[in-house]
């Protein structure tokens, strides 16, 4: 069975079973210092340094995975992996919710386990992210929702993801200078065929140069 790392999803129970939710957007960053100047006025705690993520997208030749809107990828993240699958995104005009399941594994053997099951790399993408956490308060009861903060920088850009309650997430946004116009729910392989065609080039992967 897989499960999550992660603590800033929504978790709905069903039966006797839990269910895990990932509520998140992008926003797109022009000046990076100028966020990160921004963030300080949340008081947030960095939960995890700068890193290198290296992605890889798998479906069948079929590609059964793209037609159902769903996605499994394997992450290397300097040696520790991560295996995940997400469902189909649920209609929502603000922010991209879907199922998700992910659980730790050694990315290199993950990788060629799969490619043996007949599974095939559709996508490779990378990007240095840096997490903060920050906590605000919604009109749930108890105590301040945590919202996570992810700073990626890629190949295409700077963006930031916000995960958590959808609530907190846009309360974060709105504190950050963004409003609802700005929340991306594209992912990035669809921002990088944007990116490509915007500016002629034919690039197969989403990876430095």
């Amino acid at each position: 069975m897989l499960f999550s790392r992660r603590t800033s999803s929504i978790r709905l129970k069903k039966k006797n079973d839990a269910m895990k939710l990932e509520v998140e957007i992008k926003l797109q960053v022009g000046d990076l210092k100028e966020f990160l100047e921004r963030l300080g006025g949340l008081r947030p705690r960095r939960v995890a340094e700068r890193k290198s993520q290296d992605d890889f997208i798998l479906d069948l030749p079929q590609m059964r995975f793209k037609e159902k809107g769903s996605l499994l990828r394997v992450r290397n993240e300097g040696g520790r992996g991560f295996v995940t699958f997400k469902g189909p995104a649920r209609v929502n005009k603000n922010f991209k919710v879907r199922e998700e399941l992910e659980t730790e594994c050694d990315p290199v053997q993950m990788l060629e386990l799969f490619q043996k099951l007949g599974y095939q790399i559709s996508f490779r993408y990378q990007k240095y992210r840096t997490i903060y956490q920050v906590r605000v308060a919604t009109r749930r009861k108890g105590r301040p929702q945590p919202i996570s903060v992810m700073i990626d920088e890629t190949p295409i850009g700077n963006y930031v993801e916000l995960e958590g309650n959808p609530q907190g997430v846009s309360r974060v946004a709105g504190s950050l200078g963004f409003k609802k116009k700005d929340f991306i729910r594209e992912s990035y392989h669809s921002l990088f065929l944007s990116f490509c065609k915007k500016n002629r080039c034919s690039l197969r992967d989403m990876v430095f140069r």
